[in-house]
């Protein structure tokens, strides 16, 4: 049963149907959005935890997951920078109308050098030697012959890392 409109009210619009589930992104993804009419959106999974900015305005503290900044078509620089730093990001883009522009920082070089594990288990990729991984914050267990010795988080900068396990594991 409806129920009656009180007098002076006017209807709601119906809800616009939902959207279907976006593809997947690689790294620097473009896609058309039609929510964007005129304007362009922008994306950034820069970090870890630097302070983002387009055209010199500040927009927070990257990675943004899931936050579409909505910018004017044209070129724009984007910067990232760690406080105290100097930027670890720097990149001029240029947007079309529509557009969806995804930011994500290069995969950097990890290198293990432990002496009480024999190796050493990011977010649950075990790693034996060196490996390119992208900068952010994992959670890593020493281990040493499949058990774990010692777990804690670790963070992986846009400088790299070198694991070391004495004397604490973490990133040097």
């Amino acid at each position: 049963p409806r129920r009656p409109r009180a007098k002076g009210t006017t209807p709601r619009p119906a809800p616009p149907p939902a959207a279907a589930a976006a593809p997947a992104q690689a790294p620097d993804s473009r896609l058309a959005r039609p929510d964007l009419p005129g304007h362009a959106g922008l994306e950034l999974l820069i970090g870890p935890w630097c302070r983002a900015a387009v055209d010199g305005k500040p927009l927070g503290i990257s990675p943004m997951a899931g936050k579409i900044h909505r910018l004017e078509p044209g070129t724009h620089r984007v910067t990232c920078r760690y406080q105290g730093g100097g930027p670890h990001f720097d990149r001029n883009i240029t947007l079309k109308p529509g557009q969806r522009l995804t930011l994500r920082s290069p995969p950097v070089q990890v290198r293990l050098d432990l002496r009480l594990g024999d190796a050493a288990s990011f977010d649950g990729k075990i790693l034996r030697g060196d490996a390119r991984m992208l900068p952010k914050r994992y959670r890593v267990e020493l281990l040493r012959g499949g058990e774990v010795l010692e777990a804690r988080y670790v963070t992986v900068t846009h400088r790299g890392c070198t694991l070391v396990d004495t004397p604490n594991l973490g990133c040097r």
